[in-house]
Order: structure tokens, then C-alpha cells, then sequence
């Protein structure tokens, strides 16, 4: 959340509005300002977060200008999406060191869930099977895994696994 070409800016109150079954907005950190953000937000209701910051012990800020960085959280499903809505109204604003308004404008955004409404699905098969009993003393026994992505991209990118209690393994592409 930034501030962009500002001249001695002392305080600012930003309201975000946003679908709660969507997103949710979380953790403001990293801020330029002095007093930045309370972490958690304690300024929120159903749909909606308040972010404050302000200078207290140094000067009005100048240039672009962090807020803070904000968490953003998909709750919903793939595909859905939700307005990012900023609002600085009369009980949000930016002023000066002064105490005076600051003019402004204001630039929404879109938060939209991308990606696999379920994930790869991996399978394998062990040469030699093994007995009716489930053993096999065959060396070497080779297991092969392959993974698809029916529900996603339908592409998958790598293949991790760990043999014997060892270490992480990857493989690049659908098939170990």
C-alpha cells in the first residue's frame, strides 16, 4: 500500500473494502512511517479493514512513500474474485505535518484466486509386484510416479519425494 509523490506526509487512514468470502487482509508490516500499522488490525469489520500510520518522532515523509506491505489471503475458490476498494473519506485522510489535508487520489485494485481448484493427483507403480502377501525381496524394485493436473493447468512442473527416510528428492516433469 503506497504512497506515490508525496510532500511531507504526517498521517494517513485508509479504509479497504473488499469481499470477506473472498480475501481477507492481514498482517501490515514494513511501513516508512514511524508509528505504522497496528499488526494485527484491530480497526476491521465484515468486509472491511481500516490501515493508520503516522510520523511521531520525525519529520513528514516525501517521495513514494509504504504504508505497509499487506497479507492477502485467498479464501475463496479459483476464479473468484474480489474489488479492492480504497477509501479516504471523512474519517480517513492524508495530511501534512501541519495537520492539513493533503489532495489525493485513489487507485482500487482486483484480488482474483488463479490457480487449481484441486490439486495433482500422483500415482505409482512398484516392478516387481509384490506377492500375495505384500513382500517383495527382489533388488532392485523400481518404483515409478507419475502426476496429472486434471482440475489445474494440466501441467506439472516437478515431482518430489523422499526414499528411506532420506533426503528430498525432485524431479522436473510429470513422471519419477
Amino acid at each position: 500500500l503506497m504512497i506515490s509523490d508525496v510532500t511531507d506526509a504526517a498521517g494517513v487512514s485508509v479504509k479497504i473494502t473488499f469481499d470477506e468470502s473472498v480475501v481477507d487482509i492481514t498482517n501490515p508490516v514494513n511501513s516508512d512511517f514511524d508509528f505504522g500499522p497496528q499488526n494485527p488490525i484491530w480497526d476491521r469489520g465484515p468486509g472491511w479493514v481500516v490501515v493508520d500510520a503516522g510520523q511521531v518522532w520525525s519529520p513528514g515523509l516525501n517521495g513514494n512513500v509504504k504504508i505497509c506491505d499487506l497479507t492477502l489471503t485467498a479464501v475463496g475458490s479459483a476464479g473468484d474474485t474480489s474489488p479492492l476498494t480504497l477509501i479516504m473519506g471523512p474519517d480517513q485522510g492524508l495530511d501534512d505535518s501541519q495537520q492539513q489535508p493533503i489532495p489525493f487520489s485513489l487507485d482500487h485494485g482486483t484480488f482474483t484466486i488463479t490457480g487449481s481448484p484441486t490439486p495433482p493427483v500422483s500415482t505409482h507403480t512398484i516392478d516387481p509386484a509384490p506377492n500375495a502377501a505384500g513382500w517383495n525381496n527382489t533388488d532392485p524394485i523400481t518404483v515409478n510416479i507419475t502426476a496429472t493436473d486434471d482440475g489445474g493447468t494440466g501441467t506439472v512442473a516437478s515431482i518430489h519425494y523422499i526414499l528411506d527416510g532420506g533426503s528430498e528428492v525432485t524431479v522436473a516433469g510429470s513422471s519419477a
